[in-house]
């Protein structure tokens, strides 16, 4: 076994002999690896499931990812690279399972500390206050040095709007008319550079509470000072943080969204354990509820699909769940019919939805893959098929491209007219043509699956050209703006050669089937992320945007921390209300008895 894998890792060159002493260090390595294993499989007697399910599900991204071993090797290329990184990835999970119990995060003595007296709200709000205070002074110095902010292609699209265009839901309107609300409040400042900035400002206050509120929540439970100091060192000096802080995207306050979200969803489940009603967070749920949904296309999706495990999670307060659920609903149908037709609001175009899709047919033309007359015939009432190769093979993992194509014919109600003959297509063509319709889609998707995946384009930093008044006017000297971009620079080479979007997929999944083998209270709070990873697969537009992941990114931090907690399982919660239930009879029961007693005693008294 040890040998296949260590010949999978040779094909994937993840193991080099290049001299003698590299040849050694390979020995030594599959001989540490081979006595792991055994002391594993001697102590267990059996392999554990999650390490087993964990293994396959990395070994399958990383294999699948790295298409090019099945071109050069066929099967055989591909299953040694599978059970390679099995191995690997079974013995990491075996070690990450080990290690996240022992890891002394949290200090109970400390936690008790701060939840007796009245001092316990004060030091909690007093952590998260400075937390706050020093990310906006971090933040604020990148807004400074790229005063008023940073305005990409799709801000300035909102920006239109904001001026006058017409309405559009390609951006989320809820965000367009945040911005509007907020620049037109800037107006007062005198300059439509301010108005803008006061737009970052607020950009920079929503991220910086939500990291607060993660950083006070973690205080509160324990996590010792020096953790915090790190969590805070991790979102402090990221400097994708920073300049997403300061610019204009629906991406930044979907993320907040799903953040805060997230957060209060262990709060209400801290306080149910403990037996307390959650009426005002139920209140907060809507709020935030409707704000995953809406900040961005797919976060309807995302919430429609936790409903069950909501209710499942808070069964013993399912009315208030359902009540709060139903509300959520009733006020996006709102939003989406009466406001939309109110404020003549378009929405997206149907091919923007079908990013996937679209590229997997293409795929199949540009490959000539096998298709028939009939779906041909089909397909070329919407697009010029003619068009397709070169459209598709100059960005296999962009869809723009394709999509443009299909506006220009301006076809697209036949599309949903003809939606079931459309899917049937879709269908038959995947019959025919497996290999080509798996490829497209590992182009389209392996960003957010793939560690070794790596996208040139981070963030922005320039302000597209405009008339509405609105440019660059740094508050700095120049010197220290360039010595700032040379950090940027560096940063973003570092971020491409050892981070990916990929890596911290992996790292939440390892969180996720670390709680689930811990039967870890918080499960419903890893609900949200993991809705935003499967809706990326079924309709992204770009392979590997971080943006596009935002909500993630900011996520891991808080789910790493919140593994590592002392108050896992939910059979405990269980145990704890009965034990405590059976306390409070017992209570009861001793003084009936001593009532008792004592009735008896001034009996024989007198």
């Amino acid at each position: 076994m040890l040998l296949l894998a260590g010949n999978g890792l040779f094909v994937e060159n993840v193991l080099v002999i290049g001299n003698r002493g590299q040849g050694i260090a390979v020995i030594l390595l599959l001989v540490i690896l081979y006595l792991y294993i055994w002391l594993i499989l001697e102590r267990s007697g059996k392999p554990d499931l999650y390490s087993v399910a964990g293994a396959v599900l990395f070994a399958f991204f990383s294999a699948t990812g790295n298409l090019s071993l099945f071109d050069m090797y066929g099967w055989g290329g591909y299953l040694s690279s599978f059970f390679s990184w099995f191995l690997l990835f079974y013995l990491c999970l075996q070690c990450c399972f080990q290690i996240f119990p022992r890891l002394m995060l949290f200090d109970g003595e400390a936690r008790e500390q701060r939840t007796e007296g009245g001092k316990r709200k004060r030091k909690i709000l007093f952590c998260g206050a400075i937390f706050f205070g020093m990310t906006v002074l971090v933040d604020s110095l990148f807004l400074f040095a790229f005063f008023p902010g940073v305005m990409e292609y799709d801000s300035f699209i909102q920006m239109c709007q904001v001026y006058g265009a017409p309405y559009s839901n390609h951006h989320p309107w809820l965000h367009t008319m945040l911005i509007k609300a907020i620049y037109g409040v800037g107006q007062v400042l005198g300059s439509n550079n301010r108005a803008y900035a006061l737009y970052s400002l607020f950009s920079i206050c929503i991220l910086a509470s939500s990291f607060a509120c993660v950083a006070a929540y973690l205080y509160g439970k324990g996590l010792k000072r020096r953790y915090l100091v790190l969590l805070g060192a991790v979102y402090l000096l990221s400097p994708i943080n920073q300049m997403y802080s300061i610019t204009m995207w629906k991406d930044i306050p979907f993320a907040v969204s799903v953040l805060w979200f997230s957060f209060l969803l262990c709060v209400m489940k801290d306080r149910m354990a403990e037996g307390r009603r959650n009426r005002f967070c139920w209140g907060l749920f809507i709020l935030l509820g409707f704000c995953v949904c809406f900040f961005r296309s797919n976060g309807l999706y995302v919430f429609i699909g936790m409903i069950p495990f909501v209710i499942g999670a808070f069964w013993r307060q399912k009315r208030a769940a359902v009540l709060a659920i139903a509300l959520v609903l009733v006020m996006g149908a709102f939003y989406k019919g009466p406001i939309f037709s109110c404020f003549q609001v378009e929405e997206p175009d149907v091919i923007e939805s079908l990013s996937i899709p679209a590229q997997q047919i293409a795929a199949v033309i540009a490959y000539e893959g096998e298709i028939s007359e009939e779906q041909q015939n089909l397909l070329s009432k919407v697009v010029d098929l003619s068009k397709v190769p070169e459209a598709y093979l100059g960005s296999p993992s962009c869809s723009d491209a394709v999509k443009d194509l299909v506006r220009e014919k301006d076809e697209q109600e036949y599309i949903t007219e003809h939606a079931g003959e459309f899917l049937r297509c879709w269908g038959g063509l995947f019959w025919n043509n497996k290999r080509i319709y798996i490829r497209a889609f590992a182009d389209e998707t392996r960003g957010y699956w793939y560690h070794k995946v790596y996208f040139p384009f981070i963030w922005a930093t320039y302000i597209q050209e405009n008339g509405m008044g609105i440019y660059r006017a740094s508050q700095f000297p120049e010197a220290v703006v360039s010595r700032m971009r040379d950090f940027l620079g560096a940063y973003k080479e570092h971020f491409d050669r050892y981070l990916s979007t990929g890596l911290y997929i992996y790292i939440y999944f390892i969180c996720l089937l670390t709680a689930l083998r811990q039967e870890n209270r918080y499960l419903i709070s890893y609900l949200p992320v993991l809705g935003i990873w499967a809706t990326l697969l079924i309709a992204t537009p770009v392979f590997a945007d971080l943006r596009y992941a935002y909500a993630i990114y900011v996520s891991v931090p808080f789910f790493v921390c919140l593994t590592c907690s002392a108050e896992t399982g939910c059979r405990r919660d269980k145990g704890r209300l009965i034990w405590k239930k059976a306390n409070k009879s017992l209570g009861k029961m001793k003084k009936g008895l001593d009532r008792s007693h004592m009735l008896q005693y001034n009996d024989n008294d007198s």
